[in-house]
């Protein structure tokens, strides 16, 4: 059952990957942005889909984002809007 047919709503997101399968580089990560995601949707009782549909973003962008990985600038200025949090808070220099 997908999340898009049932309105499943799938558990805590796991861990970032730290490398990439495909190449073996280290990934960028944002796991404050998807702890903050992960905990406004839970929050407002949304399945994934309902969440990336009123965010205007495809399902498996914002299911990547919630799980930690690093969104391009515009995204994350959407989703920092989105959470009503500076940009700054989920991206400390």
């Amino acid at each position: 059952m997908s999340d898009e047919e049932g309105g499943l709503r799938l558990p805590r997101p796991p861990e970032p990957q730290e490398f990439c399968d495909k190449c073996g580089q280290r990934l960028q990560t944002a796991p404050k942005l998807g702890e903050a995601l992960y905990q406004k949707r839970m929050g407002l009782g949304l399945t994934l889909s309902q969440a990336a549909k009123k965010l205007d973003l495809d399902l498996s962008t914002y299911h990547r984002c919630e799980q930690g990985h690093l969104p391009k600038v515009v995204i994350a200025v959407k989703l920092a809007r989105w959470l009503g949090k500076p940009l700054e808070e989920f991206f400390p220099t």
